[in-house]
């Protein structure tokens, strides 16, 4: 391997270095994971969750922030916070209606999650 090349390969596996730490940076400081533990679905297609989270982060902020559910009954549904609040350790997110427009009923699973994205 001639000169040229190898700093080409360093340059490169330093970019991404920089774009993995940028992304992990992103994940765990402007978004807020919700683990699931029920979920129910109001006619009108909005989205009822609970969960538990560890950020520090205030649910009453979270107003028209967007959120990704990711559950494994109903795959993954892409919306809006309409409403948050948290009580006793327990975090109840709605969301705006006509997120969930399907039929399926939720079944709990221990992958479920919800990703509140604070920052876009």
């Amino acid at each position: 391997m001639d000169k040229k090349a190898r700093n080409l390969l360093i340059a490169m596996l330093v970019v991404l270095a920089v774009v993995a730490i940028a992304y992990y940076w992103w994940i765990t400081k402007d978004t807020v994971k919700i683990a699931v533990t029920g979920l129910t679905v109001a006619s009108g297609g909005a989205v009822t969750l609970t969960g538990s989270t560890a950020s520090s982060s205030d649910p009453a902020t979270w107003g028209s922030k967007k959120i990704t559910i990711q559950t494994k009954s109903l795959g993954k549904i892409n919306s809006t916070v309409a409403a948050a609040s948290a009580a006793n350790g327990v975090v109840s997110v709605t969301t705006a209606p006509g997120a969930y427009t399907g039929s399926a009923a939720y079944a709990a699973a221990a992958g479920d999650y919800a990703r509140v994205t604070l920052k876009y």
